[in-house]
């Protein structure tokens, strides 16, 4: 008797384990966009929706599954208005991607680390407030508004001179791309998150919201508290001087260094993709696995093609096939019933000719999952004349 393990193997075919790694993908970027970007109050609500509809199928629920099914497009609509910005900034992040294993950047990171450290530890020290943001590998440019293009090479007094109280461009924010000072005046988006601002002004305001949009670094410096803090991934850490070296080298290292794919996105995160994984594989059990196979019986339209060019087919002629197919639910649901016709091809048959063909034989279009059980007619009679004679007429 065959073992449940024995029908599993010999049923899953290449393209359940593809739609099972395309589900388990999508869920994976799911989870950790629900971790990173939205509540959790939300991401319980996504599931108890999920785990209700899936009940709702399973007990045979007719209403409950409708409107799960009409409000679905509704919903769907709500999150992409909702979570545009959350979704834009995912999509740069997959263009931002580097694959395969590149050589380390040229820019001198220890030099900048220096200069950077040096620079917002002596304004700290007297209290010079000061944002300095330093772009990761998203697009930073349409978070921004305003700013004076500068291009200079980055150097403490020139940090210093920005940041003056006397200097046009201290209430902005600096970018500092690589080596070099992009832009100065730099007006950057506010964050809402009150609790985590703290204390903080408008300066930690503009760091934390510049991280929520995008990977960048922001440095604020607070002329206040003549403290230091950095903004990364939506979130603030006050930091002494010892931990900003560390911090800024960590961040040249990982920015200017092109890493390979499989160990930084592949090897990361194991115990979500996992997870992923496995809630793919329960889903793909619970509605595309079925052993069961059940028929299905579709009319078909029969076509007459290559008839010779001074011959027509003559009535009376069939103009549809009735097909009873068998197999599994699941390739029923793929199955493009329209796509599927019997064709006959006529071009070895001459005038008057009684032509048997086998219904069978010139079915097209069935797919490789599903079993042709029966067709009827089975054979069917083909009678060709010349255009210009008058049929013949019926007894």
């Amino acid at each position: 008797m065959e073992t449940f393990f024995d029908q599993l193997v010999h049923s899953v075919r290449l393209a359940d384990v593809l739609d099972v790694g395309v589900v388990a993908v999508l869920i994976y970027a799911a989870i950790c966009w629900l971790r990173q970007r939205a509540s959790q109050s939300l991401g319980f609500l996504l599931v108890s929706l999920g785990a209700l509809y899936a009940l709702a199928r399973e007990l045979e629920m007719y209403m409950t599954t409708v409107m799960f099914q009409v409000g679905f497009l509704a919903g769907l609509i709500a999150i992409v208005v909702i979570f545009q910005q959350d979704m834009r900034r995912e999509i740069e992040r997959l263009s931002a991607w580097k694959w395969g294993r590149g050589a380390t950047a040229k820019e001198p990171a220890q030099e900048v680390v220096n200069i950077l450290v040096e620079a917002i530890v002596s304004l700290a020290e007297l209290r010079v407030g000061a944002l300095i943001v330093l772009p990761g590998k998203e697009p930073l440019g349409r978070h921004t508004r305003g700013g004076v293009m500068v291009d200079a090479r980055l150097s403490f007094e020139l940090i210093r001179s920005i940041f003056d109280t006397q200097s046009p461009g201290h209430d902005g924010a600096v970018i500092v791309d690589g080596n070099r000072i992009a832009q100065l005046g730099v007006h950057l988006p506010l964050s809402s998150n009150l609790f985590k601002i703290g204390p903080g002004g408008t300066r930690h305001a503009a760091a934390l919201g510049t991280s929520e949009h995008c990977d960048s670094l922001v440095i604020a410096v607070s002329e206040e508290r003549g403290t230091i803090t950095l903004a990364h991934a939506g979130q603030l850490d006050v930091v002494q001087s010892t931990e900003l070296v560390e911090r800024l080298q960590h961040w040249y290292q990982d920015r200017m260094t092109t890493t390979d794919v499989t160990e930084k996105h592949v090897l990361n995160r194991l115990g979500t993709k996992s997870l992923a994984l496995f809630i793919a594989c329960v889903l793909w059990f619970l509605f595309a696995y079925h052993t069961d196979s059940i028929q299905r019986t579709i009319v078909v339209p029969i076509e007459y093609r290559n008839v010779p060019e001074s011959l027509i087919v003559d009535d009376p002629k069939l103009a549809n096939a009735e097909v009873t197919l068998s197999g599994s639910e699941g390739a029923f649901s793929l199955l493009d019933a329209a796509a599927i016709v019997v064709s006959l091809d006529l071009e070895n048959t001459s005038e008057g000719r009684d032509s048997r063909m086998d219904a069978r034989q010139s079915l097209k279009n069935v797919p490789s999952d599903l079993e042709v059980e029966q067709i009827v007619p089975s054979t069917i009679e083909v009678w060709l004349r010349d255009k210009g004679e008058s049929p013949e007429p019926s007894e």
